[in-house]
């Protein structure tokens, strides 16, 4: 199907009047840097450049592919798996790498967990599901309940520590069942920010890296958007028309988030703060271990950390089971 035809078939979007609310900006940062234009320009101090709706998606697939060639995320004729959870942020990650398929030839699959979540869980596949129509990317379904477990609180664990340790738990096995070279998250800038200051007062001298290589339990695992701000997501979804979930998880706490707006602040005060931020932390903190897995589980042969896999440990607790768990999480 041609490019032309699947524009054809995407629902008209309102445009956006991107209102930046930042003042302090200087004046060249108000036009955008590639044509010059002074009208409907997303200012993104964080890349010290503003961007009109026209130039915007080009500039970030330039972003990424610089990002991926410097940092040698992916090779020629590589396999990538991309997490797609129904969101902007995994949704402009998908369709960014399909659109630089032409630029660097790899093969694409989305891998999606169904947590059963009702309503939310059904928007999220059918809006992963359109999208990887849209771009001809094959799509690879994970429902929870295959698995034997539910995402719900268990034992210690509220329903977001069980949904991420799910995901954690299921794309390893995905990605080696397709024999995957790359593994591909949808982490933003911000993301990253938050996770370090989380890191630092916890008093850990390790962070995320946009490249993490190869183990015997995992492939190479990138993040691509690991300098993209999620405002520039947002943007990039909206001006492509992609189709994401827009509404928030149920379970979804609030004040998850609240860090990110310690870096908006700082942003605010010293442009590129947040680049910069990242970039010197990136240099002094340690990439995380790689935890080893001595045990195969009882129940499925997984390699593990404990005598139990995770999955199998929650659908043992979800099933009555009285099992002592760690007191570390999942």
């Amino acid at each position: 199907m041609s490019e032309d035809r699947n524009e054809e078939l995407q629902p008209e979007r309102p445009r956006r009047q991107y209102d930046t609310g930042r003042d302090w900006v200087p004046d060249y940062m108000r036009r955008c840097g590639v044509c010059g234009v002074e009208e409907d320009v997303l200012v993104v101090t964080e890349w010290t450049r503003g961007l009109c709706r026209r130039c915007l998606p080009r500039a970030v697939e330039n972003r990424v592919l610089s990002d991926i060639r410097r940092r040698q995320m992916i090779a020629p004729r590589d396999k990538v798996g991309v997490a797609v959870s129904g969101g902007k942020d995994s949704a402009t990650l998908l369709a960014v790498l399909a659109n630089l398929r032409r630029r660097k030839p790899f093969t694409l699959a989305a891998v999606h967990v169904d947590m059963g979540l009702g309503d939310f869980s059904h928007q999220s596949r059918q809006a992963v599901e359109n999208l990887c129509r849209r771009y001809a990317i094959r799509l690879i379904v994970e429902p929870v309940e295959e698995y034997g477990v539910r995402a719900e609180p268990t034992g210690p664990w509220p329903v977001c520590a069980v949904c991420g340790g799910l995901r954690r738990a299921i794309f390893p096995r995905v990605a080696r069942r397709e024999n995957f070279d790359v593994f591909a998250t949808g982490h933003t800038l911000e993301d990253m920010l938050q996770t370090m200051l989380k890191q630092l007062m916890s008093g850990k001298d390790f962070c995320p890296k946009p490249v993490l290589p190869a183990t015997p339990y995992d492939p190479k695992k990138i993040k691509p958007l690991y300098f993209v701000p999620e405002r520039v997501t947002a943007a990039y979804a909206d001006i492509c028309g992609l189709e994401y979930a827009a509404d928030t998880c149920p379970h979804f706490p609030p004040d998850t988030h609240r860090f990110k707006d310690v870096f908006e602040h700082l942003e605010r005060l010293a442009p590129m703060a947040k680049i910069q931020v990242l970039t010197n932390l990136g240099r002094l903190m340690k990439a995380p271990p790689v935890a080893e897995r001595p045990y195969a589980c009882e129940d499925c042969g997984e390699a593990s950390r404990r005598p139990l896999c995770p999955l199998c440990m929650l659908r043992r607790i979800q099933a009555g089971e009285n099992l002592q768990v760690p007191g570390e999480g999942l």
